[in-house]
């Protein structure tokens, strides 16, 4: 499998959490705004469709995405090579984002984000799991949003790719597995 192929296209359902938008409720964002957007790639990633994971960036050449390993892919001819590759090397079973901060007005936005997806790997039939932190820059478009960057990296102490068929279930745990542990810790005490 070439885990750096699929990296950035790890970035694709979502599930929404607390937008901050100019001029907009947040229930009215998560509907108008970017759900469009993640059901759109969402459903691109578990069907291996490349237009429609497409449909969902600004139709420019200076459209971008990087992965997670720094390659960069400027232009929709080089982000569509890099969906079809990505397709051949794995199939997505789960994909889902939780967004930890969105901003969108006037025209522009961004939104910063945590993505975990199932991958399996058709040549062997292994699944991974995937954990990658990206962020979008978003344009205002005739549709509603679209992605005009995005760049997804590493999350600190979560290992990129754990395979699902280890007996330990991976090396490192995962990012709600390292929430848990901190619970169990004792808390700080102020000295006077």
């Amino acid at each position: 499998m070439r885990p750096t192929l699929v990296s950035i296209v790890f970035a694709a359902v979502v599930t929404l959490a607390l937008p901050s938008v100019a001029g907009e409720k947040p229930k009215e964002c998560m509907t108008d705004c970017l759900d469009a957007i993640v059901n759109t790639l969402a459903s691109a990633l578990k069907e291996a469709d490349v237009a429609k994971a497409m449909s969902v960036y600004v139709d420019s050449p200076e459209v971008l995405a990087i992965q997670p390993n720094g390659a960069g892919f400027p232009g929709p001819d080089k982000i569509k090579a890099m969906y079809a590759d990505a397709f051949k090397d794995a199939k997505f079973h789960e994909v889902k984002f939780d967004f930890v901060s969105t901003h969108l007005e006037d025209g522009f936005g961004f939104a910063y984000f945590t993505m975990r997806a199932v991958i399996e790997t058709p040549s062997d039939g292994k699944k991974f799991e995937q954990y990658v932190q990206g962020t979008w820059l978003l344009k205002k478009v005739k549709k509603g949003w679209a992605i005009q960057a995005e760049h997804y990296s590493p999350m600190k102490d979560i290992e990129h790719m754990r395979p699902l068929d280890a007996p330990d279930g991976g090396a490192s745990p995962a990012p709600d597995e390292k929430k848990d542990e901190k619970k169990d810790e004792a808390p700080c005490e102020k000295k006077p």
